[in-house]
């Protein structure tokens, strides 16, 4: 069965003329028995060709159609000088296709032929597709989450065409993520929320995973007082819950399905402004107590963490735990409508507290097979989906059996845009037969400039998609933990939701270019040509293309940012370049929301590369000791900040001050705190003001504010300590640490690749010399308490042709560029671990090499083998990971075995046998790649057991 796009080859007929001399030329034909989908297509239909051309489309319903004498053969005997435009259905009489066998279960059809256009598809919501695809594929329009570009045109004909479009993915889901506390989605109104679910319907997405948007809205407390615990609302969770009604309604008029979360964890219950600062949490805790107080029947809790927050979880074993959970279902029905989709939950990045692996793997299973039944008492159609096997959670072998024994659906991982790693689904057997979907992923906390790698993620969904093993592949998950960012990359994994196939990486530049700038897309093309052959053409594991000062504290990916910081830098004449051709079209785009977009973020991008560039040349002048120089470099890295600052405030998307104006419009979301805390908490130390270190600097945005507020004071901190040192003649350790700590940054050279030895010091490197930033964090700490800097800078007003024009004049490309990338990186010798010993010979004990993540020793050897956590990473792909050293004490004879292959990639691993109280072990040594963890792993032998 074919997908795809398919045309049918026509027979050469008139040009079908939808308005003329900006005169109506065309009529609207909508079916007697026409749904809302339907009526929304044809006024989307008429919205696009009033801005077009200024010409209102008439709607007819097929009974009300003016009667004729049935003249020119038309199949109802129209006038053939008015066109006929059929959105939703098709008249028999035109032989269109709308069977499942033709556009599979939600595609669509364009067929003009004659003074007939079709726009319909298999699904009543089908034909929104149909019209926008029109408009965007054929008519010159380009459709964006910052906005529609819409040519002026005064004639528009259109040849003929039989476009039949079949999706190779069933579902299309749009995760949110984190995009409620993130891009401030938590403080949207009607005005925001409408635009949004337009994006996604015009992007073809059908489910959308609603996260902590229904998650945090006060379901909780609702399914409380229907088992008789009386919980209250906020004043915030009501209007949330009123307006969330209205957005999910609108989405499902538009074929878009709401899934919810069954999470029986909703945050801490101590309520902080940051992230999260929502009273799920509390109110969970206040039905628990509440429950034991009206019955005298305790509910049982199972700790979790996250990040060194605890958070309450209901035991997926209890009773009452499964009766609230049904309760939580029929909430959602009766608060926010209901489309029968709910996604089961496992830990991810949280861990159970729960030290026995028995009882951690029976609250997973519980959390599977124990919500199952629940679920469905309350909503006998669900449709359920078990969550993604999580294959670096310590529980994830009993994920995996419990997901596998579930028989549902499997909401896979969305790291398919990755490159060189060990896939979910593969080391799940491709989910053993399963549906399941995949996924890619856009961004990440502090991933907000432009990055991604348009070829890669086009060849692997291509590959997967047609893969022999991914049959039953029937999902396709795009993510983001923020919007409004890196908007060629979010644009193509949307594209590719609807089928890879339809792709190829030149032509999307193409498509992309004259889409986002139409009329002058033949003089942006080469601006655009450059962004993909840069920006585009490499997946940035670190600093994302953005500027040092936003890694300041380093340690979210130790080790990562040399070799990036050098490839921006590479980039500055090319950058420098595309801003002048797009500034070249100022007077024919000014009016566009995605140029006046672009120009910022490409420009703060290209500012990115400034910054890091005079930083590095700061910090080579300090280690010559050449203060002139390094006094001057100085100057410039903060000139650059403070440009960086001016240029950003050009556009509301880049001042803190616009995420406060619309939290104004909000009750207060933490009872008694101004919700601009909350604001300024989440953009500094993300989880609170009492866990303020996990995750200092996660999510920093250049926020005009925040750059001269907040991270300059840290940057010129940084910089006197260097003068401090020269003026006393001393130089670094060229030790990086974690900051007010003794422990090594070790080197990774990937998101899941093991460490190698410790970060080597670099000035494109890592700020986390102990010498230079030793107080940072409690700089840090004092600017969060001083509170927040929205609104504290005069922000730029003016035209923005003549800012771009500034900052290009003062921050040429530099000059040294070609030496920067002829420098050798230094990297820690050694991509592999030799071990010594032979097959047959014996070793006295093994003090295991380097860092390994995963340890499994079992509990009798426990009190002999040595395993001692080295330290805790939240890594950006991985959640929280850790790291450890092994040691195996001289007294234990181990003896070599012959390596065996590993399963990934065929990698030898280290095997050893030996002896410990009166029984046989087997010990395996796999020191990593960028497939797999370095692991030591040791069981009993079967003839011991």
């Amino acid at each position: 069965m074919s997908t795809g796009n398919w045309t049918v080859r026509q027979p050469a007929l008139p040009m079908f003329t939808l308005f003329k001399n900006g005169r109506t030329a065309s009529r609207i034909v909508l079916s007697p028995t026409v749904g809302p989908s339907g009526r929304r297509a044809a006024r989307e239909f008429q919205r696009i060709v009033k801005r077009m051309g200024g010409v209102e489309i008439p709607v007819l319903e097929a009974s009300d159609r003016p009667a004729v004498n049935g003249a020119g053969g038309s199949p109802f005997g129209h006038d053939e000088e008015t066109g006929r435009v059929y959105i939703g259905w098709a008249p028999a009489g035109l032989g269109v296709d709308l069977s499942e066998s033709a556009l599979g279960y939600d595609g669509y059809v364009i067929r003009c032929a004659g003074n007939s256009l079709v726009l319909a598809g298999r699904r009543p919501y089908s034909a929104l597709y149909a019209v926008y695809r029109l408009f965007e594929e054929h008519l010159g329009c380009g459709f964006f989450e910052e906005g529609d570009q819409i040519p002026q045109r005064e004639t528009v004909s259109i040849g003929n065409l039989a476009v039949y479009s079949r999706p190779r993915f069933k579902w299309r889901m749009y995760f949110a993520n984190m995009q409620d506390a993130y891009s401030g989605m938590r403080w949207w109104t009607w005005d925001e929320f409408r635009p949004w679910v337009d994006y996604l319907v015009k992007k073809r997405f059908n489910i959308l995973e609603s996260g902590n948007i229904a998650d945090c809205c006060g379901i909780g407390a609702l399914a409380a007082n229907r088992l008789g615990v009386p919980v209250q609302l906020t004043a915030w969770q009501a209007a949330r819950i009123a307006l969330l009604r209205r957005v999910f309604d609108y989405a499902r008029e538009a074929g878009i399905r709401i899934r919810y979360r069954m999470q029986l964890h909703v945050g801490t219950p101590a309520v902080n402004p940051g992230f999260s600062p929502y009273t799920d949490g509390r109110q969970l805790q206040e039905f628990v107590d509440g429950y034991e107080a009206k019955t005298g029947e305790e509910i049982r809790v199972a700790p979790l963490e996250w990040c060194g927050e605890s958070e309450i979880v209901l035991d997926p074993r209890d009773p009452v735990t499964r009766r609230f959970t049904t309760a939580v279902v029929e909430s959602y029905a009766e608060a926010l409508g209901t489309d029968h989709l709910y996604s089961l939950w496992l830990p991810t990045e949280e861990t159970w507290v729960e030290e026995d692996p028995d009882r951690a793997a029976e609250l997973t299973r519980a959390s599977v097979d124990g919500m199952i039944a629940a679920i469905r008492d309350g909503d006998p159609d669900a449709v359920l989906f078990s969550p993604r096997v999580c294959t670096d959670n310590p529980t994830a072998a009993t994920q995996a059996q419990a997901v596998r024994d579930a028989g549902l659906p499997v909401i896979g991982n969305m790291f398919l845009n990755h490159a060189g790693r060990m896939y979910d689904f593969l080391r799940c057997d491709y989910y053993w037969g399963l549906p399941w979907s995949t996924g890619m992923c856009g961004q990440c906390g502090r991933e907000t400039n432009p990055n991604g790698d348009i070829r890669t993620a086009i060849d692997n969904a291509r590959s997967l998609a047609d893969h022999p093993r991914a049959s039953n592949l029937q999902g396709f998950m795009v993510s983001s933990e923020t919007n409004h960012r890196n908007v060629m990359t979010m644009d193509l994994y949307a594209e590719l939701s609807w089928n890879p196939a339809d792709l190829e990486p030149d032509a999307y530049v193409e498509q992309w270019n004259r889409r986002r700038y139409g009329p002058a897309a033949e003089e942006t093309r080469p601006a655009v040509r450059i962004f993909a052959d840069t920006i585009m053409a490499y997946f940035d594991p670190c600093t994302h293309n953005g500027p040092l000062y936003r890694n300041w504290d380093g340690t979210l990916l130790p080790g990562l940012t040399s070799g990036s910081v050098k490839r921006l830098i590479g980039f500055l004449p090319a950058l420098h370049d595309m801003l002048e051709i797009l500034l070249s079209q100022y007077d024919a785009l000014e009016d566009s929301p995605m140029y006046r977009f672009d120009l910022v973020d490409i420009g703060r991008t290209y500012l990115a590369g400034i910054f890091n560039h005079r930083l590095a040349d700061a910090r080579k002048a300090f280690r010559t000791g050449d203060r002139e120089r390094f006094e001057g470099m100085a100057a410039e890295t903060e000139h650059a900040m403070l440009a960086m600052a001016r240029y950003c405030s050009a556009h509301e998307q880049f001042r803190l001050k616009t995420h406060d104006d619309w939290a104004a419009r909000w009750p207060e979301i933490v009872p008694g705190r101004a919700n601009s805390e909350s604001n300024w908490i989440t953009f500094t130390a993300l989880i609170s003001l009492e866990n303020w270190q996990v995750l200092l600097d996660y999510l920093p945005e250049d926020f005009a504010e925040m750059i001269v507020h907040y991270f300059l004071p840290r940057v010129r901190q940084y910089l006197d300590r260097m003068r401090t040192l020269m003026d006393r003649g001393e130089d670094i350790s060229e030790r990086l640490v974690d900051r007010d700590s003794d422990v090594d940054l070790p080197s990774r050279v990937a998101n899941w690749s093991t460490p190698r030895g410790n970060t080597p010091w670099s000035p494109y490197g890592d700020t986390c010399e102990p010498e230079l930033t030793g107080e940072d964090e409690a700089l840090a700490l004092r600017l969060i308490k001083a509170g927040s800097a929205s609104g504290r800078y005069d922000f730029y007003e003016g035209p923005l042709d003549g800012l771009v024009r500034e900052m290009l004049a003062a921050f040429p490309p530099p000059g040294d560029i070609e030496e920067i990338l002829a420098e050798k990186d230094y990297a820690p010798p050694g991509n592999r671990l030799v071990l010594h010993g032979m097959p047959g010979e014996t070793i006295e004990g093994f003090n295991v090499p380097g860092f390994v993540e995963r340890v499994e020793v079992p509990r009798e050897l426990r009190g002999i083998i040595a395993v001692r956590e080295v330290r805790r990473e939240y890594n950006i792909a991985r959640g929280e990971i850790a790291m450890y050293q092994v040691t195996v004490p001289p007294e234990i004879d181990l003896i070599r075995q012959e390596d065996e292959p590993a399963a990934s990639d065929g990698h030898n691993v280290a095997v050893f046998t030996f002896s410990a109280g009166g029984a046989e072990y087997c010990a395996w040594f796999d020191s990593g790649t960028d497939l797999d963890v370095a692991s030591f792993v040791v069981k009993r032998s079967p003839a011991s057991r």
